[in-house]
Order: structure tokens, then sequence, then C-alpha cells
């Protein structure tokens, strides 16, 4: 009786973490993609603005509030490879999304917040920021920020 409750409880469970885990696997796989990428520097920064920048898309199309497009200004902190060019960084969210980005849609930045920008080398040679996230979320995908 025991053994058919175990397989029963394992098959369950099996089932469960089925329809839920691609899902979830796909976002972390993107986003640990996305910080793995070589980058010219990888910089802590605090963030000094941050505005909506547009109506609320998602993949072209009108989405919820917390999908709304933004712009955000930050002050260098502290550098955690390469070199910063610079002390103030412009980013933000615009929209379309990628479909296996994260399940929840990367909130507007506030005055204060520590964001880790990843930055990489535009046309002109300047150095831009090509990703951007909490420094939370960061920590969890980056093990270089887990020091």
């Amino acid at each position: 009786m025991t053994s058919r409750f175990l397989f029963a409880l394992a098959a369950a469970t099996a089932l469960h973490a089925a329809s839920v885990a691609p899902a979830a696997a796909c976002a972390v796989a993107h986003e640990q993609n996305v910080v793995r990428r070589p980058f010219a520097a990888i910089v802590v920064a605090i963030v000094e603005t941050a505005a909506d920048a547009g109506p609320p898309r998602s993949s072209g199309r009108a989405g919820p509030a917390e999908w709304r497009p933004w712009q955000a200004t930050a002050r260098l902190s502290r550098v955690v490879s390469g070199r910063a060019d610079a002390q103030t960084y412009a980013f933000g969210r615009t929209g379309p999304f990628h479909p296996c980005a994260m399940s929840e849609p990367m909130p507007r930045p506030a005055a204060g917040q520590r964001w880790v920008l990843y930055l990489g080398r535009t046309d002109g040679g300047a150095l831009g920021v090509a990703a951007s996230y909490p420094l939370d979320v960061a920590r969890r995908l980056d093990r270089r920020l887990r020091q």
C-alpha cells in the first residue's frame, strides 16, 4: 500500500511539474542567457529618475499597466567587471517583450533602487545599456553578483 501511495504521489508531482516548469524554466533560461553574453562592462547603479514612456504594450497589443514602457537614469555606484566610461546611464523597457522573458514584467524602478546594468559597445563605440535588472533579480541570475 505504501509503495502505491508513493508512486501516486510521485506521478502527481511529475504531472504538476510538467505543467508549470516549462514556462518557469523558459523564463529563467532566457534571462540567464542574457546575462551570460559577453559584455564590455557590468555595473551596479543607483536609480535617479524613472518615468513611464508610453501606453501599456505586450507583443504589439495593449496589455496590463505593469507592461507600460518606461525609461530611467541611474548613477554609477560600483563596477563589477570591465571599465565604466560614464557616471550616468539611461535604460528602460520599451517592449514588445520576448515571449520567453520573465513570467512577470520588469517593474519600473524607483529612485534609490540599485540596478545592475550590463553594458555593450554602441555603433559609435561608447558603452550603452544592453540589459538591466534590479540587483536582487540579477543576483539570482548572475553568480558574479553573489559575492
